[in-house]
C-alpha cells in the first residue's frame, strides 16, 4: 500500500513539473452577409450552396471565438452553431445583440467562456434621433485564470446612399464617433485592457471613420493590424457592381494586447464569394496557459 502510495505522488508530481504550453486562440471576425436560413422582408434566404460553402471555410479556419456581423435570427445562430460542431469547433458560448435593424444582428460563439456582457443594442450617436444601427457587442472573454480578452465590434452605416435629412456618411461617421466613445469609456477606466475591436466599418482605411475609431483615446492608442492573405492582398470586401475590391473590415488592437499576438490574416478560399461578398478575418492569440 505504501509503495503505492509513493508511486501516487510521484505521479502527481511528475505532472505538475510538466511545463504548461501555451495553447493558441483563434478569433474569426467575418461579415457573413444577411445569414438567414428562410429569409423575411427585407433579405433573402441564403442559398444552400452558400451555406455549404461558409460551413466549409469556418470549418477549415477552426475558429474559438467567432464574431459575426449580419447574423439573421437566433435560429439562424443557432443552426450555424450546430452546423460548426460538425467540422469539429464546438462553441456552446453564444452572445446575441438585439439593435435597431431587425433583420441583420451581431453575435457571437465562443469556445471560452462569457466571463461580462457590456453589449449595448441602444446607442445614440450626434446626429438628432440616429441610433447606431446594429448596436455595439462587448464582451469579455475568459482566456484563463488569468486573462481575459475584450471584444468590441460594431457594423457602420454602409456606402449605400440614404433619401432624408442625413446621407450615408455623415450616418456612418456619427456611428463611428459612438463606437469611439464606448472605446474610450472602456479605456479611461481599464487602460492596460486587452482589448479587440472588430467589425465591418464601410470606408477605407484613410477614411475619416476609421481614423475616428482608431484615436478614440490619445493616451492608449489603437492600432490596425491590417490583416492579409497568403498572397500579401488585403482587401475584405468585393463590390461587384463596380468590380471594386476595398478593405472594410478591421482588426484593431491596444498595446496591451499586441504582445500576445502570434498571427492575423484573412481567410481566401476557393468559391469564397459563394458564401458573402466580405472575407474573414482572423487573429491567432497565445496566453501562459489558456484553457483547455
Amino acid at each position: 500500500m505504501v509503495r503505492y502510495c509513493y508511486l501516487l505522488v510521484f505521479a502527481i508530481a511528475w505532472i505538475v513539473a510538466i511545463p504548461i504550453q501555451a495553447v493558441p486562440c483563434k478569433v474569426v471576425a467575418y461579415n457573413l452577409k444577411n445569414y438567414s436560413i428562410k429569409g423575411d422582408a427585407t433579405i433573402p434566404a441564403k442559398s444552400l450552396t452558400s451555406l455549404s460553402v461558409i460551413e466549409t471555410m469556418l470549418g477549415k479556419l477552426q475558429p474559438d471565438v467567432l464574431a459575426i456581423c449580419e447574423m439573421g435570427s437566433r435560429q439562424d445562430l443557432s443552426y450555424l452553431q450546430r452546423k460548426l460542431k460538425k467540422t469539429g469547433s464546438d462553441l456552446p458560448y453564444t452572445i446575441w445583440l438585439d439593435a435597431p435593424d431587425a433583420s441583420r444582428h451581431l453575435a457571437l460563439l465562443s469556445r471560452f467562456p462569457i466571463e461580462r456582457d457590456d453589449s449595448r443594442p441602444l446607442v445614440s450617436t450626434p446626429l438628432p434621433g440616429h441610433f447606431v444601427k446594429r448596436g455595439i457587442l462587448d464582451v469579455t472573454i475568459r482566456l484563463d485564470e488569468n486573462f481575459t480578452l475584450r471584444l468590441v465590434g460594431s457594423h457602420l452605416k454602409s456606402q449605400k446612399p440614404l433619401t432624408g435629412k442625413f446621407d450615408s456618411q455623415q450616418v456612418r461617421i456619427a456611428e463611428a464617433e459612438s463606437l469611439a466613445s464606448h472605446i474610450r469609456q472602456i479605456l479611461k477606466s481599464s487602460p492596460r485592457s486587452h482589448l479587440l475591436v472588430f467589425g465591418d466599418f464601410n470606408d477605407r482605411p484613410t477614411s475619416f471613420t476609421v481614423k475616428t475609431v482608431l484615436e478614440s483615446h490619445s493616451f492608449s492608442p489603437l492600432y490596425d493590424l491590417v490583416p492579409s492573405d497568403t498572397r500579401g492582398d488585403r482587401w475584405t470586401y468585393y463590390f461587384a457592381k463596380d468590380d471594386v475590391y476595398s478593405r472594410y473590415d478591421y482588426l484593431l488592437a491596444t498595446p496591451e494586447l499586441i504582445p500576445k499576438i502570434i498571427e492575423t490574416g484573412i481567410g481566401h478560399f476557393p468559391y469564397w464569394n459563394f458564401a458573402s461578398d466580405h472575407r474573414p478575418l482572423y487573429l491567432l492569440l497565445s496566453t501562459s496557459q489558456i484553457l483547455n
